[in-house]
């Protein structure tokens, strides 16, 4: 059973507090210990210097399922009557109806400024997200929600040119530590899209708008001199060796390379790549 009750002025008698307990005198004893929040806390101090305790009055009983619907209908009546009760919120489990001030906002974003949560922290609330999935329900209320957001990483929620410049400033010359690519890489191993995600992702890239002369020189010209690190050459191999293309991926690549010319400067690119690859065994022979 829980027990919905009121603080009281000694003076006054006026409502100042209602509260909701499953045990009425240990939480009257933490009330006067001042575990409470910060407007019955200093009001229950301020009564205590007078020599005084707030009066205690028991105003309903009811069983555990209906505590929040009681507790904030007898918040509301007391406020509509015009009582100066000390509650900072509506009443119920949470914080439903209280609003933070841009102080005490500012003031919880710079205390958590620069905090890590400790690695043990970080494997709690893993293990205990891991596995969860939302409910249809969910995705569609997050889906509703997003829809004409801007600023969401998406094809369908486009980015505007001034956001796409500033996230390009923010990550230029960022390059992610190889301790990160290595639990990146272990996390991924093993792991298999499923027949919906293969779906989605090819739908995704076939609707893509092909890329201008401009990016792709821009992207040539990022990826000119760049060579692959030992360890890197190691891992392909590794992966590469003994594979075969199937006869399906053999004739796709075929048929889309059916008719297919090459430009002069990529003939040209080609033809230097062979010489030298030559030149490299060469230089290799006893």
């Amino acid at each position: 059973m829980q027990t919905i009750y009121l603080l009281s002025d000694p003076i006054t008698s006026a409502p100042r507090y209602v509260g909701a307990t499953n045990n009425l005198r240990i939480r009257i004893n933490n009330h006067l210990l001042g575990y409470s929040n910060g407007r019955c806390k200093n009001w229950i101090k301020s009564v205590l210097r007078l020599g005084l305790k707030p009066l205690v009055e028991i105003l309903e009983v009811v069983e555990k399922p209906q505590r929040q619907d009681a507790e904030r209908a007898w918040i509301l009546g007391f406020r509509q009557t015009g009582a100066d009760l000390t509650n900072l919120t509506d009443g119920g489990e949470g914080r439903l109806g209280y609003n933070l001030g841009p102080e005490t906002k500012s003031k919880i974003s710079a205390s958590k400024i620069g905090k890590k949560r400790s690695p043990e922290t970080i494997a709690k609330v893993a293990a205990a997200l891991r596995g969860r999935k939302h409910s249809p329900e969910t995705r569609e209320a997050c889906r509703v929600r997003m829809m004409g957001n801007r600023y969401a990483v998406g094809h369908s929620h486009p980015q505007s040119q001034e956001t796409k410049e500033r996230l390009r400033t923010i990550n230029l010359g960022k390059m992610i530590p190889r301790e990160t690519r290595e639990k990146i890489s272990k996390s991924n191993t093993g792991r298999k899209h499923s027949p919906e995600s293969i779906a989605n992702m090819r739908s995704g890239h076939q609707n893509l708008a092909p890329m201008s002369e401009e990016t792709k020189a821009k992207i040539r010209l990022k990826k000119t001199g760049l060579k692959h690190s030992p360890d890197t050459k190691a891992k392909l191999r590794a992966i590469n060796l003994g594979k075969k293309q199937s006869p399906e991926t053999v004739a796709k690549k075929n048929a889309a390379n059916t008719g297919k010319k090459r430009s002069p400067q990529a003939r040209t690119r080609m033809s230097m790549a062979q010489r030298l690859s030559q030149a490299k065994r060469r230089s290799r022979q006893p």
